[in-house]
């Protein structure tokens, strides 16, 4: 029950933009595929 301080150490990047689309494109790519897999497994109109 005693009160504690937490301290943060390390290197923190308050600019995480840069990040975020690479990340982003990624996702969607994934979500792009796994629509397409599932597309594939249910219409079997795909060629291999």
């Amino acid at each position: 029950g005693e009160e504690t301080v937490l301290a943060a150490k390390g290197r923190h990047d308050p600019c995480v933009l840069p990040r975020a689309v690479p990340m982003v494109e990624a996702m969607v790519a994934l979500v792009l595929c796994d629509h397409l897999l599932r597309h594939q497994g249910q219409c079997c109109t795909l060629k291999p």
